[in-house]
Parts: C-alpha cells; sequence; structure tokens
C-alpha cells in the first residue's frame, strides 16, 4: 500500500475517532426521581436539616438507591431504606419550622446507586406552608435549579444541570414525631467530562 494512501486512511479513522467522541460528549436527557427525609442536625441552628432518601434516575443514566417504592405511574412514592441518599439541606431566614412563609433553600447530598456514587447540589425558593388535606404542605416555584458537583464509579466525569420540581410536607416535623419528607424531581441533561471521580 503507497505511503500516502497510509496516511489518508489513518487520517480518516482519527477523525472517526474524534467524531465518536465528540458525539459521546454530547449532552443527553436525564430524571431523578426522589423522596428525602429531613430531620434537624444541629440544636442551635433550627435551619439545618441532615437529608437521607432513596432515588431513580433514568434516561442516560439509570440506576438506583435507597430501595424506591413506585407507584402505578413509576414515580417514587418512598423508600425501602434512606440510605440511597446523604447530604444536608438548610433554609435562609428562620425556616419553614418557625415561620412557614416562602423561604430559599440551598442543599447537597450525594445519591448512592448501584453503580457509583453522583453529587449533586440545588437550590431553590418554597412557597409558604399550606394546609393540604390536613397536611402542612410547601412547593418549589418556578426556576429551582440543579448541578451534578461530581461523581465516582461508573460516574466519574458526570456533569449536568437542569430544574427541579419539590413538594415538602412539614406536618411531623412540626409536631416532632417525624421527618420532613420531600418528594423531589430533577430533569436536566448529563455528560461526560473524562475527568477523574471525587476526591481524585
Amino acid at each position: 500500500m503507497p505511503r500516502w494512501m497510509g496516511l489518508v486512511l489513518w487520517t480518516l479513522a482519527a477523525a472517526l475517532v474524534a467524531v465518536a467522541s465528540a458525539s459521546a460528549a454530547q449532552p443527553q436527557e436525564i430524571r431523578i426521581g426522589s423522596i428525602l427525609y429531613g430531620v434537624p442536625a444541629d440544636p442551635a441552628n433550627p435551619n439545618l436539616f441532615a437529608i437521607s432518601g432513596c432515588f431513580a434516575v433514568s434516561g442516560a443514566v439509570n440506576d438506583r438507591g435507597g430501595d424506591p417504592q413506585f407507584d402505578a405511574l413509576g414515580n417514587v412514592v418512598g423508600c425501602g431504606s434512606p440510605a440511597g441518599i446523604a447530604g444536608y439541606a438548610q433554609f435562609d431566614g428562620l425556616g419553614h419550622l418557625k415561620s412557614g412563609s416562602p423561604n430559599v433553600l440551598e442543599a447537597q447530598h450525594t445519591m448512592f446507586g448501584q453503580h457509583g456514587s453522583i453529587q449533586i447540589k440545588f437550590e431553590g425558593k418554597y412557597g409558604p406552608i399550606s394546609l393540604v388535606g390536613g397536611r402542612r404542605v410547601a412547593a418549589t416555584g418556578p426556576g429551582e435549579a440543579w448541578q451534578i458537583t461530581c461523581g465516582a464509579g461508573a460516574y466519574a466525569g458526570l456533569q449536568g444541570t437542569g430544574t427541579d420540581y419539590a413538594v415538602a410536607d412539614f406536618t411531623d416535623a412540626f409536631t416532632g414525631v417525624g421527618p420532613v419528607v420531600v418528594s423531589h424531581t430533577e430533569t436536566g441533561q448529563v455528560h461526560e467530562t473524562g475527568s477523574a471521580g471525587c476526591g481524585s
């Protein structure tokens, strides 16, 4: 084979690899459904909550943790084990358990799946607590955002962002008999960066 032909074939192969790599890095749709449990984490700070829970993620990533329980529509409605998620959440101002007024929440947690872990943070504003079916409930408004900060295991190098919606039931937390229970749904896009995992 002439040398020039070998050079052409090598150039074509390199171009195909570059196209394949670029295609693999294209953002892809993802959906995360979770149930989060929040309990006070610091007696001196009533706005700080420790978070546990379970999740199921679908789309570009398919995984779950904490034995999520589903309804007939595939929504996560409960946890067989709350060990699938660990992290914290903090309200600004007086917090919902003090005033029940609209309040900004910042949170960060790690989701522990079957193939690796994903660290995610989000920020949003809960509306006022209102009575719904005898329960004290608050929901986030539009514009709440989430971001994957890093991944480990199969998710090393995973990045993503999007919007989310949450409905929190404060009933048991107000009476001191249980946690805040949050139904959380995140949608958006993720892509692989090829970088190392968390803490490396």
